[in-house]
């Protein structure tokens, strides 16, 4: 069970979503390089110095998110049962990671928005998005390295991060509100059921 923040703690939180929000917009209005750390705190009316309490850097800002994304996933590791199965499993962690960006769809629009038009900021995206897969295989080797060689785990934890990733690009660019969490599950049926169908091509 989350222990509930207290006001001071709120006050952070409240304050570093502020930044980062404000920072994005700019980065997307002004350009990423164009933008200063004093154009940031002047949006949000506060001092550079609290922007540093925060945040070492623009790129810092960018990818703060990422901070809640592994714990996230950390946290729906430890919450899997004994005696499941490692598809179920699978799927119940990245439907978990899918819940957070769809409460915060705004915010990963406009990230997904700025890093597409900042090609230097590609590169960290791309790393931080397959720096889970390495806790994936730690997590997948842990419970199921009896029935799975390291072979067969490294192939899982690449393939089903790879849907992940793909359902989040699809749900990103798309205009209407749709349910990210059932994308997921869509996407990690279709890896269940194979990907391949039988039908000959035309």
């Amino acid at each position: 069970m989350k222990r509930e923040l207290n006001l001071r703690e709120r006050k952070k939180m409240m304050a570093r979503i502020a930044i980062e929000e404000a920072a994005l917009r700019l980065f997307l209005e002004k350009g990423y390089e164009n933008t200063s750390i004093e154009d940031i705190t002047n949006a949000v009316v506060l001092s550079p110095r609290t922007f540093f309490r925060y945040f070492a850097s623009k790129e810092d800002v960018v990818f703060a998110s990422w901070r809640d994304f592994h714990d996230t996933a950390r946290s729906a590791f430890e919450q899997q049962p004994a005696g499941i199965t490692l598809y179920d499993a699978l799927e119940d962690i990245f439907t978990q990671l899918g819940e957070l960006h769809q409460r915060r769809r705004d915010h990963f629009y406009l990230l997904s928005r700025v890093i597409l038009t900042t090609p230097e900021l590609q590169p960290g995206y791309l790393y931080r998005m397959v720096s889970i897969e390495p806790l994936l295989r730690e997590f997948i080797s842990k419970h199921w390295g009896e029935q799975y060689d390291p072979l067969q785990i490294r192939f899982i934890a690449a393939t089903t991060l790879t849907a992940f990733r793909v359902a989040l690009q699809c749900w990103l660019e798309e205009e209407t509100h749709t349910d990210l969490p059932a994308i997921i599950q869509a996407y990690m049926a279709q890896l269940k059921k194979g990907l391949f169908l039988e039908q000959t091509s035309s």
